[in-house]
């Protein structure tokens, strides 16, 4: 489960990325094939539009659930249950042994 991992996510955003850029950088080259290209840079100014507002549509269903979280008596419910499932680990964590420590370690698969 690699999206576990920070630096793997930061390297999977910057081969994306990586990726957007040569896209947009051989679609250059193919300016010289058309006929017209002026064509070529309304199109490309068109999906450079909708990929800057791409992300907007998702924003506001985030936004509720966000607020959902934070001011409903679910929600808070859930942060008080998180906090206490925090608690009772670390308290757990805190009472075991070196040795009983090191087992658990070594048992982790990731």
């Amino acid at each position: 489960r690699p999206w576990r991992h920070m630096a793997v996510n930061g390297v999977d955003i910057v081969a994306q990325l990586c990726l957007v850029l040569v896209c947009s950088v051989l679609s250059w080259f193919g300016h010289y094939a058309l006929e017209d290209p002026h064509s070529m840079d309304q199109d490309l100014s068109e999906l450079a539009i909708f990929f800057a507002l791409f992300c907007l549509p998702g924003c506001v269903p985030t936004t509720l659930f966000m607020i959902y979280q934070q001011t409903s008596a679910t929600g808070r419910k859930q942060k008080v249950k998180d906090v206490k499932r925090w608690y009772d680990a670390i308290q757990t964590m805190s009472r075991v042994q070196k040795p009983e420590f090191d087992r658990f370690m070594a048992g982790f698969t990731e």
